[in-house]
């Protein structure tokens, strides 16, 4: 299968507001047990910082993005896609059926690059490094084989600009950014979807 790459809804911020509002009781009722049969696969924390979520919220992330970054990062890349598969309330809608090796996405971005549409690619450059949850900035190293996984995610405008940029993108000009026709297919889908619901993206990277 590869490192692939797969584009669900989020919320307008991306991901933010989409974490806070899901079912995290029920993810702390799945996850719990799970960390007691085999504590060495987590890192020390995960049910604490997660119940300090269920019970308040923001602040307790904000907190736990603070004092416990990594803890954090595996409570989400442990929700998305996963627990959607485990909870139907955790349910997330695609944005796009399209479910490609992350190679794809380097190489459009390195197209993108390499014309000028430099904002584009910035946006194409969160998906191997993630974006924080608060910041949006990139999170974490490029990932590589040995750590392949990664939660980004577009804003809604974000989504917005890119599609507007997509949009105006000619046949001829589509197959010269894109010869293999796989990832900008699947990103303007996606982002058209967004624009489309008002709401922004979260790719899983994995």
């Amino acid at each position: 299968m590869g490192i692939r790459v797969t584009f669900y809804l989020g919320s307008p911020d991306g991901l933010l507001t989409h974490f806070l509002s899901a079912p995290l009781g029920a993810y702390l009722a799945w996850l719990q047990p799970i960390v007691e049969e085999e504590p060495h696969c987590f890192l020390p924390g995960v049910v604490d910082v997660l119940s300090d979520l269920v019970r308040r919220g923001r602040p307790a992330l904000e907190e736990a993005d603070a004092r416990h970054p990594a803890v954090l990062d595996e409570l989400l890349n442990g929700y998305y896609p996963d627990f959607q598969f485990h909870e139907p309330s955790a349910k997330l809608e695609d944005a796009s059926p399209t479910s490609l090796s992350y190679r794809y996405y380097e190489a459009f971005e390195d197209t993108l690059r390499a014309r000028g549409l430099t904002d584009a690619a910035d946006l194409l450059a969160y998906l191997p490094t993630g974006r924080g949850i608060l910041t949006g900035a990139p999170r974490r190293p490029p990932l590589t084989w040995e750590d392949p996984t990664r939660l980004s995610f577009w804003t809604l405008d974000e989504a917005r600009r890119l599609r507007a940029l997509l949009d105006g993108v000619s046949e001829a000009e589509q197959l010269a950014l894109d010869p293999d026709r796989g990832a900008l297919p699947a990103v303007h889908e996606a982002v058209t979807l967004a624009d489309e619901r008002g709401t922004g993206l979260i790719l899983p990277v994995g």
